[in-house]
């Protein structure tokens, strides 16, 4: 190879690793060009319009960069010499080649030319045609890939931003380029704007001096402005330019411009002067930014939970609503389920004022919802809200809610219903268990824990039916007493002390038992299913006669359509209930064919096509027919419920008849005995008031004066809530009583009384602990103290005098002991009760635990009242003797309440429940009817307590002003104190 063919070699080898490396970074620089255009987009995307530069000045920059990328490119181009200079730095070629390659570009051989010659020829072999140039190439295509990705995710979001704001960007092109044609108007001086807020904010106008023009104000603000413009020339006419509208203002000869515009949204605007045939616009706008007008805050205190009740009685409610202006009005809005649209009632708290004359931004109440008038009904539910309007009547009044509530009255039919369909079912359950019992194919251990589970699930079922605002106690009685000795049952017979036989036997009389009870209480309910009928079809009779004074009213009409119709579905419902029951009570008591063979559903469609037809008469006579028909079928039902199951639990009676005569003759033993003892405690109080002498007089009106005195003290003591109205009442009832037997000579009675009446009057201390103002509560504190510190000095007389003549004569301790002997004999035949009261549980469920604590209750009582008439103790011994009777009284009626003991020819039901009673202790507490209840009452305390008295403390010291050079400082703290 010749000397020239090798330069020429490896210049081109030299020259291609140059335009690599060029490429590189070239592609580098493009990929920043491109992250610079998507960033400049990305400003055009987001940044807000009046941001933005102008026209000529994006052209300015992309002019700029255009020359700015040429002379990047020119510069960072690569040389040559450049290049073997960083290859040689880097060791990416031999020192040898390196060396041909400078000699190459013109550099000086240091030996022969045939030398010079054979290294280029070898450096060229040595020479690979694309070798790793490493970071020259590697870090240009590097930063190309990330440049790329970054313009790539800056310019994808900011195409599409651009995309919908073009009709804006062109907008605002327009209207620069419609500017930039007109003049600049020199800049104003002495720019004074007076604010006049609108009337609902209640503030006076503010004065802006020197102003710059931009402005944050409500909407509905009058703005007046003043203004010296400082352009060369007269000024002829000036205009405000506001959102495409013109609003002319006033030039006065000495060239002030004045005038006004209502705001009423967020823009700019700018001020126009004519100024020798020509308008002068201002390029720059004054900003005007609206403060919205926000809603009323409403916030239910009470009630948090949902409600039920058992009557559409009243609910109490607290709420609170705040505004950042004025409240002028308060609504009730509510919907009954099932109802489309919303109703809507004013609350009476429209427009409450200030003593300043300003509406109240702030409200505390409370208000009282009476379900009756709003037209709820037993099964009715109730959702509602407050709404509270502010006084904003610019932008028309604002709104804002309460969370919605929710209020439930309890429905007794429905839920009757429901629990006595879980019982029918759970029956059915434990049927399937016997089933399984019959064949004898499972072990007594495995089946016993099959039935054990069943059992404990219809615990729940029994809490429910024991709910005191149903009449279903019967039902909760028998299956606790069921599911309480089965569940001995199943024990003895997994462990074996119990036979297989005996297991079926007591399985198979309790569900027998229980399933005849539910089909006597369906037969109840469809004897109500009928009466409900009949007052329906006497109210369609009333409405009949008015129709037949009036056949032209065709209002009238329709509600008698409407009522046959309502009648026809409870028929339907009727039938179907009887013929369901049929097959349970057998057709002896139940023929559910008689409805059909009555053809009832045919009497109402005659009916209904004679009051179409307006046949007045001849209607009247069909529904006096299937009046006729309906009483006959109503007195079939009512005694088919007499009878039944009376034949079937025959034994059950005869043994309950039993336990009645034995109630009877324990009744009127244990009254002739406490009759005897009276007899004794006469003659000891005769005795006891012939030892006071003439002193019995003056010691009983001392005593009585103090009666007295105690019960002036409570009325003194405020009725707070019906709580402590209860209690007073209670503690004055027992005053009473004491005064009553002081005044007949009963010292015992009015030592027991007296002794009442202290416990009652203690009871009050938990109502006066949640009294919430302190002045009261320290005097009905003191008014309380003092009435307990009277009852118990005359209650300590009593008992004083009581002791000393306490020694009864040789006769009355005779007498006491004959007695003793008597009450012996009572416990023995309560005894014998007890054991006849277990024979007859054995035979059904029927003997609750109540009937058997009554039972214990007596037995207890009469053995202290024998002890006591042993120890001559006659005021104790008759005390307990009163026990006795009570206990026996009440066990007399729940026996007579359950059918038994020789009552009707049906089966009985069970009987040992516990009535509603009292209610005693903390209100709500344990003693109290659960769930029982008309009215919700917001409670006492901080949380809830409105705070009226401070309030109206408050407004009092306002109205009577302040003295002196302070009064506006004052109004103004007492303003915002009670807003």
């Amino acid at each position: 190879m010749t000397m020239s063919a090798a330069t020429d070699a490896l210049n081109t080898w030299l020259h291609r690793q140059v335009r690599r490396v060029r490429s590189a970074r070239f592609m580098a620089l493009f990929a920043g060009g491109t992250l610079v255009v998507a960033l400049a987009l990305a400003c055009l995307a987001w940044l807000p319009i009046a941001w933005l530069p102008s026209a000529d000045t994006l052209l300015g920059f992309g002019f700029s960069f255009v020359v700015a990328f040429i002379l990047l490119s020119y510069w960072l181009r690569p040389t040559p010499t450049g290049l073997l200079n960083q290859l040689e730095a880097q060791r990416r070629v031999a020192a040898p080649q390196i060396a041909a390659l400078r000699l190459a570009q013109g550099g000086q051989a240091l030996g022969s030319e045939s030398a010079a010659t054979l290294a280029k020829e070898h450096a060229l072999a040595g020479l690979p045609p694309h070798p790793d140039l490493g970071p020259l190439t590697r870090s240009p295509l590097r930063a190309t890939g990330y440049l790329l990705v970054a313009a790539l995710m800056v310019a994808g979001p900011a195409a599409w931003q651009i995309s919908q704001r073009l009709p804006q960007l062109d907008t605002a092109l327009s209207a620069e380029a419609e500017t930039a044609d007109q003049p600049i108007l020199a800049q104003v001086s002495n720019l004074d704007i007076t604010l006049e807020y609108p009337g609902y904010l209640q503030r006076e106008n503010l004065l802006l001096k020197g102003s710059d023009g931009d402005l944050e104000l409500p909407a509905g603000t009058r703005v007046k402005l003043r203004a010296q413009p400082e352009t060369p020339g007269k000024t002829q006419q000036a205009a405000v330019l506001l959102e495409g509208h013109r609003v002319g203002l006033t030039v006065h000869p000495d060239g002030l411009v004045e005038g006004e515009f209502l705001v009423r949204r967020s823009g700019y605007y700018r001020l126009a002067l004519t100024v020798n045939d020509q308008e002068l616009v201002e390029v720059k706008g004054h900003r005007l930014s609206v403060i919205p007008d926000q809603p009323p805050k409403v916030e239910r205190l009470f009630p948090k939970e949902r409600v039920e009740l058992d009557t559409p009685g009243q609910v109490e409610y607290l709420f609170t609503a705040d505004d950042d202006h004025g409240l002028k009005g308060v609504f009730l809005v509510y919907r009954l389920e099932g109802e489309a649209d919303e109703q809507r009632r004013p609350l009476g708290l429209q427009e409450e004022r200030l003593p300043s004359g300003a509406l109240a931004s702030r409200l505390r109440r409370r208000g009282t919802l009476d379900l009756g008038t709003l037209g709820m009904n037993p099964g009715d539910v109730l959702h509602w809200c407050i709404e509270v309007e502010d006084n904003n009547d610019v932008t028309g009044p604002g709104k804002g809610r309460s969370a919605w509530h929710e209020i439930r009255i309890f429905d007794p039919s429905g839920r009757e219903e429901e629990l006595l369909d879980r019982l029918e079912a759970y029956l059915g359950r434990l049927v399937d268990t016997l089933a399984q019992l019959l064949p004898r194919k499972m072990s007594p251990k495995e089946w016993s824990e099959n039935f054990r589970t069943e059992l404990r699930r219809g615990q729940p079922l029994v809490k429910d039916l024991a709910d005191r605002r149903l009449d279903l106690d019967s039902f909760s009685r028998a299956l606790k007493e069921t599911l309480k000795r089965l569940t001995k049952a199943q024990a003895g017979y997994a462990a074996g002390r119990r036979s297989h036989e005996a297991m079926e036997d007591r399985l198979e009389r309790d569900l027998l038992y229980l399933d005849d009870l539910l089909s006597k209480r369906r037969l109840q309910q469809i004897s109500d299913y009928q009466r409900q009928l009949a007052e329906e079809r006497k109210a369609l009779a009333k409405m009949m006669a008015s129709y037949r004074d009036s056949p032209d009213d065709p209002e009238l009409k329709e509600r008698i359509l409407g009522s046959i119709q309502s009648m026809r579905r409870r028929l339907e419902k009727l039938a179907a209930r009887m013929a369901k029951l049929q097959r349970k009570v057998g057709r002896q008591h139940l023929n559910a064919d008689a409805m059909r063979e009555k053809n009832l559903g045919g009497e109402l469609d005659r009916l209904e096509d004679l009051v179409r037809a307006g046949k007045v008469e001849e209607a009247m006579d069909a529904l006096k027919a299937m009046s006729e028909s309906l009483t006959e079928l109503n007195k079939q039902v009512d005694e088919a419920g007499k009878q039944f199951g009376g034949k079937e639990w025959r034994e059950l009676k005869e043994k309950a008849d039993e336990v009645k005569q034995e109630l009877a003759w324990l009744k009127d033993n244990q009254e002739r005995a406490r009759s005897r003892l009276s007899q004794v405690r006469k003659a000891q109080d005769q005795r006891r008031l012939e030892t006071m002498g003439n002193e019995l007089k003056v010691w009983r009106k001392g005593l009585q004066d103090k009666l007295s005195e105690a019960r002036g003290a409570l009325e003194q003591i405020p009725n707070e809530s019906s709580w402590m109205k209860d209690l007073k009442e209670q503690a004055q009832q027992r005053l009473n009583e004491a005064d009553d037997s002081l005044a007949a000579d009963a010292l015992p009675e009015a030592e027991k009384a007296t002794k009442a009446a202290q416990d009652a009057i203690s009871r009050l201390d938990w109502a006066l602990d949640n009294m919430n103002n302190a002045k009261e509560k320290r005097r009905a504190l003191g008014q309380k103290n003092k009435a307990t510190r009277l009852t118990k000095e005359v209650n300590e007389e009593l008992q004083r005098v009581l002791q000393q003549n306490s020694q009864p004569s040789r006769a009355e301790r005779q007498a006491m002991e004959q007695i003793a002997g008597s009450q012996k004999e009572i416990g023995k035949r309560m005894d014998r009760l007890a054991g006849k009261m277990a024979e007859l549980n054995q035979m059904a469920p029927v003997v609750g635990d109540e009937s058997r604590e009554a039972l214990d209750q007596a037995r207890g009582a009469s053995g202290k009242a024998g002890q006591r008439l042993r120890q001559h103790q006659s005021m104790q011994a008759d005390g307990h003797q009163g026990e006795v009777l009570k206990a026996l009284d009440q066990l007399s009626e729940q026996l007579e309440a359950s059918g038994g003991g020789g009552q009707g020819s049906g089966m009985m039901n069970p009987f040992g429940n516990k009535g509603a009673g009292g209610q005693g202790g903390k209100p709500g507490g344990s003693d109290g009817p659960k769930g029982s209840r008309d009215r919700v009452e917001i409670p006492k305390g901080e949380g809830f307590e409105v705070p009226g008295a401070w309030r109206e403390e408050i407004l009092e010291a306002w109205r009577e002003g302040a003295p002196g050079d302070h009064k506006e400082s004052v109004n103004e703290y007492y303003e915002e104190l009670v807003r």
